[in-house]
């Protein structure tokens, strides 16, 4: 649901979302960001900081039979309250359960008094021990204090701790990093200085920094030379691949941003190098073809998995009563994988005159659609409907829906977007050019 808060370090008001029921089948994206730290955490639009709402929340997990509650004591509310709002969302979770699916342990919600508890149980079930949540709650400290030292203290604190810095710290470091570049705030930019100053600094003075510091050069070349050639060819791949051999650390992350590469044609080019080689070179090659071809056989099986999920989903939708019902029965179906499937079939029905398929599919895609956008900020829903929009006229009548006050900064969003799109939507570019001269 939506809420208005203000933030506690500048005092902006905003918008944000809340969720207080989490069913970890039903709605597995809500799951991983639980686990991840980052559901129900609101990051002020003005200063960038960002913070964790105190609100009830219900997690349910059929799977394991769970189904346990946790009421922050800060809410302040009486037995009775409590009582009342533990019903209300367990009603939620039971509410259209078939009869054959109905267990015991939905009658009685487990009340758990502390957060930290609440998420011991949670990660239990993915098989993480509390002492790997105490390691990670020790990294998260680590990050802050790094964060707000000053050089000779942040030298101190990587020095004294070289333990907790690996992989994982620096996956949350990047994480923030993510989520500063995309606020155009003055004070979000100055903690993104910051933090990326502190990257540096833990790559120069620890050996897993070094390491991915080289892994992610590699990366950048491979992007540069995508960039420079205006798209991804054979050749490009191969040659990456081959450039990192002996890192495959390296060369799996290049066989995952090129993955659309790995066809018959790759080996069809792979296989002429390997013939025109010799010695240590044939043979390096010829692993790396075993390698490809594994990946490959690998991303067959995949897609023919998904295919069949997808198919599988859309018979369900299609057979619902509704397809309101049938969307609400198995939305923790509707993954990337079957939106592509999903779109594939309806332009085959276009291009075909298949008006009976169109008119059956249709009203599936623009309900899914619909239910995507009303769980995006508000920000983000109206620079889609900006987009959306045929012309001017109707680019003012969505801008006519953003508060005086709040154009500014929504105006410096856009401009950030026009930058990335440039390149990569230049139609895009344009239609946010146009808005921003419409304000």
């Amino acid at each position: 649901m939506q809420t208005q808060i203000q933030c506690p370090q500048c005092g902006t008001p905003f918008a944000t979302e809340v969720h207080q029921i989490i069913d970890a089948q039903r709605t597995p994206q809500l799951k991983d960001m639980l686990l991840g730290g980052s559901l129900n955490v609101a990051q002020c639009p003005s200063c960038g900081m960002a913070s964790r709402m105190a609100s009830p929340m219900l997690y349910h997990d059929s799977e394991h039979e769970m189904l346990i509650v946790h009421v922050p004591m800060e809410l302040g509310w009486s037995m009775q309250e409590q009582e009342q709002q533990i019903g209300r969302m367990a009603k939620a979770i039971t509410d259209g359960l078939p009869p054959e699916q109905f267990k015991a342990y939905l009658l009685q919600p487990k009340t758990i008094m502390t957060m930290q508890t609440f998420m011991e149980q949670v990660y239990a079930t993915e098989g993480i021990t509390p002492e790997m949540i105490k390691r990670q709650q020790d990294q998260a400290k680590l990050m802050q204090d790094l964060v707000v030292a000053d050089k000779l203290t942040q030298i101190s604190l990587i020095n004294d701790n070289q333990a907790l810095i690996d992989e994982t710290l620096f996956a949350m470091l990047q994480s923030n990093l993510q989520m500063l570049e995309q606020n155009p705030a003055p004070e979000a930019n100055k903690q993104f200085i910051l933090l990326t100053n502190l990257q540096a600094r833990l790559f120069t003075m620890t050996e897993i920094g070094k390491k991915l510091e080289k892994e992610q050069l590699a990366l950048t070349r491979f992007q540069q030379a995508v960039k420079e050639k205006g798209g991804l060819t054979y050749e490009i791949f191969l040659d990456n691949l081959i450039e990192n051999d002996g890192n495959e650390s390296v060369q799996n992350s290049i066989m995952k941003m090129g993955y659309q590469a790995i066809q018959y044609e790759l080996f069809t080019i792979l296989t002429e190098r390997i013939e025109a080689a010799e010695g240590d070179e044939a043979t390096k090659l010829t692993a790396l073809r075993e390698r490809l071809l594994t990946v490959y056989e690998q991303m067959q099986e995949q897609a023919s998995k998904e295919m069949a999920k997808a198919q599988e989903t859309l018979d369900l939708l299609l057979a619902a009563p509704t397809p309101e019902q049938g969307l609400q029965e198995n939305m923790s179906r509707v993954d990337e994988p079957f939106m592509h499937f999903l779109t594939a079939q309806l332009e085959k029905a276009n291009a075909e005159g298949d008006e009976a398929t169109v008119q059956k599919l249709s009203p599936v895609y623009s309900m899914i659609m619909s239910a995507a956008e009303s769980q995006m900020p508000p920000e983000v829903q109206l620079i889609n409907a900006l987009m959306q929009a045929p012309g001017e006229e109707q680019m003012r009548e969505v801008i006519n829906q953003i508060p005086a006050e709040a154009r500014g900064q929504f105006k410096q969003m856009m401009g950030s977007l026009i930058e990335r799109a440039t390149a990569e939507n230049p139609e895009m570019a344009q239609k946010l050019q146009i808005a921003i001269s419409l304000m």
